[in-house]
């Protein structure tokens, strides 16, 4: 089974940490409930919170983010196969 959320970008912060190490920082905020956009009306009544924050080390996967900035994105979470 799989769970999907919608998200919306807000934030990209690159960062350099010398030679070989360049990413950035994306923030993601579950989208709100709004009765006028009947998709995020029911994400945001199943999501009404949280936070995905990770580092991105592949520039551009980063740039994509940045452009991305104040849109929204559909998130799946599905259980990863066990090691073999």
């Amino acid at each position: 089974m799989s769970v999907v959320a919608k998200f919306r970008a807000n934030s990209v912060k690159y960062f350099d940490g010398g030679p070989d190490v360049r990413g950035a920082e994306v923030i993601l905020s579950p989208v709100a409930a709004d009765a006028a956009h009947p998709e995020n009306e029911i994400f945001g009544k199943a999501t009404p919170s949280g936070e995905i924050r990770m580092c991105v080390m592949t520039m551009d996967a980063a740039n994509e983010f940045m452009k991305g900035i104040g849109q929204e994105f559909t998130v799946t979470f599905q259980r990863a196969r066990p090691k073999i």
